[in-house]
């Protein structure tokens, strides 16, 4: 039951809403033992504490972040993602997910978080890396330039010509395009884009 518990969360928490046949056919995937569809129905009719605290809500048949059922944003969060694949991680890799800031340090995150602290923090990568995590968690939800420029500004980033702020930018772009998102099933918009195409040719 706790392993199964662990999953609830982590694919919540990775593609923000989930339903019960997923929870089943994903944990069925990567174990030897199935889970009885039953026991995932009884955490739909009764959530445990657990899934409480870790901010895992139920509308009808799916398990859901509290934010988006909070927002009252459920029907349109599913609509977003109708139709699109599911990526799902390797076991370890998805069992990260239980940790609701965990996310997926790709080569374009420690790109930008590089350039980051030797451009505009003098080689100091502590607060570079702190920057990069809040740019990351923009790109998370609904990315906009105009968000990571206001950021920018919040966090008093003082970049010494244009063609500097252009490479920022060029590399923030690059990390959204390359961040897992919950509205794609867990795919990046680069992966999305790819897999649209190989069902055009």
């Amino acid at each position: 039951m706790e392993e199964l518990l662990d999953y609830i969360i982590a694919l919540t928490n990775l593609y923000g809403l989930v339903h019960k046949d997923k929870v089943v056919e994903i944990y069925n995937r990567q174990h030897g033992k199935k889970v009885d569809p039953a026991a995932v129905d009884a955490l739909l009719q009764d959530p445990t504490q657990e899934l409480e605290e870790e901010f895992v809500g139920v509308f009808g048949e799916h398990f859901v972040s509290q934010p988006i059922l909070e927002e009252g944003a459920f029907g349109e969060e599913l609509r977003k993602r109708k139709g699109k694949p599911f990526h799902v991680p390797p076991r370890e890799e998805l069992l990260r997910y239980r940790d609701d800031f965990y996310f997926e340090e790709t080569p374009e995150y420690e790109a930008l978080a590089g350039w980051l602290g030797e451009n505009l923090f003098g080689g100091d990568m502590q607060p570079a890396e702190l920057l990069c995590e809040e740019i990351q968690t923009v790109c998370q939800f609904d990315f906009q330039v105009l968000d990571v420029l206001e950021l920018f500004n919040q966090e008093k980033v003082r970049f010494k010509d244009q063609a500097q702020l252009e490479e920022a930018v060029g590399l923030v772009g690059k990390l959204a395009d390359n961040t897992r998102l919950g509205e794609n099933n867990g795919l990046t918009p680069r992966e999305l884009r790819r897999l649209q195409e190989r069902r055009m040719v």
